[in-house]
């Protein structure tokens, strides 16, 4: 029999409702998973909550109503056919849900309930908690673009971008030896990220990051990481960075942010790495570095909410009413 329960929904650009819906069971080599927990992409979800998610000139890949979230933690209840590998009573990480009653598939784990692929789920040791895991894909973004560059021991890596996936850029950066400088324009993702990011922060709002840094490092830092998304953030990484550097895309780059000048790659000489996307290599490697302490999730997170507050969870990031960083979903 489905199950009921549950899902953060968006109706509309910029609209939200918690509903109560059903869950198909699961198919041929799926598990049926009890959420326990769920971490919001801030950015993400408020792109694809907006209607603008999209790669620059393609369509958006999902319609309204959807149920948003690529990430969650909880047990596992039912076995579909095929389904070999996990078992029910057991704890995993998962993105992804198959939905069904007009619901968009294109993400769904902000929900009570979801049927997920095997291949989509990772059994979770005893060491790490519930609140550890729920955030593993954005964690295994910022993993992802901290290990693509070269990086030496005593090398000045600059991240742009205070949120979650900076945080994790900046960890990942440090933990490989790096001299870490994240530029942020909030207060109290600063404070957490001097705590437990960066080895420095630059107030962006109070002093022009492009201009501190090549005061200090005239001949220009190792690598940069733009974790925002903001063409002039681009901009101002080839300016910071040093010949033969290398720069990071960690952001999603809409249409009208997405193009930049080729030419300021060729003038330095720059090596460009893009990030997007999961793969169950680095999320097995970014589960790895959680629980050897290298990155920080729990202490990441500023505000838990109920699943049927998740209404209010979205319109305090939409509104931007309060000081957040992470927010956990609880279900």
């Amino acid at each position: 029999m489905p199950a009921t329960g549950k899902a953060a929904v968006f109706t509309a650009p910029w609209e939200i409702e918690v509903r109560e819906i059903e869950f198909p069971d699961p198919g041929p080599g799926e598990v049926l998973i009890r959420t326990r927990a769920s971490i919001i992409s801030n950015g993400t979800e408020s792109w694809i909550w907006s209607g603008r998610f999209h790669s620059p000139g393609r369509d958006t890949p999902y319609r309204y109503p959807v149920v948003p979230g690529y990430q969650r933690v909880g047990e596992v209840v039912a076995l579909g056919e095929g389904a070999t590998g996990l078992a029910v009573g057991q704890r995993v990480f998962a993105t992804v849900s198959r939905l069904e009653g007009g619901y968009s598939s294109f993400a769904g784990s902000h929900a009570e309930w979801g049927s997920t692929v095997v291949g989509e789920c990772i059994p979770l040791p005893d060491d790490v908690s519930v609140g550890d895991a729920a955030g593993l894909v954005l964690t295994q973004v910022g993993y992802n673009g901290g290990t693509r560059p070269p990086v030496r021991p005593g090398w000045n890596v600059v991240v742009i971008g205070d949120g979650l996936v900076g945080q994790w850029a900046a960890q990942t950066f440090r933990a490989r030896g790096a001299h870490v400088i994240l530029c942020g324009r909030r207060p109290r993702r600063l404070e957490i990220a001097a705590l437990h990011s960066a080895d420095e922060v630059i107030d962006a709002g109070s002093v022009d990051p492009c201009e501190e840094i090549l005061r200090r490092f005239p001949g220009g830092v190792d690598v940069v990481d733009e974790a925002v998304g903001l063409l002039a953030n681009v901009e101002a990484a080839f300016r910071m960075l040093r010949h033969d550097g290398h720069l990071v895309f960690n952001g999603y780059h809409p249409e009208g942010e997405h193009l930049m000048n080729i030419q300021w790659m060729h003038d330095k000489e720059i090596t460009c790495w893009g990030m997007a996307g999961w793969t169950r290599p680095r999320l097995d490697a970014a589960l790895q570095w959680i629980r050897e302490g290298k990155l920080r999730v729990r202490d990441m997170v500023t505000h838990e909410f109920g699943g049927a507050g998740a209404d209010k969870a979205y319109r305090m990031i939409r509104d931007r009413s309060e000081d957040f960083l992470g927010v956990l979903l609880r279900w």
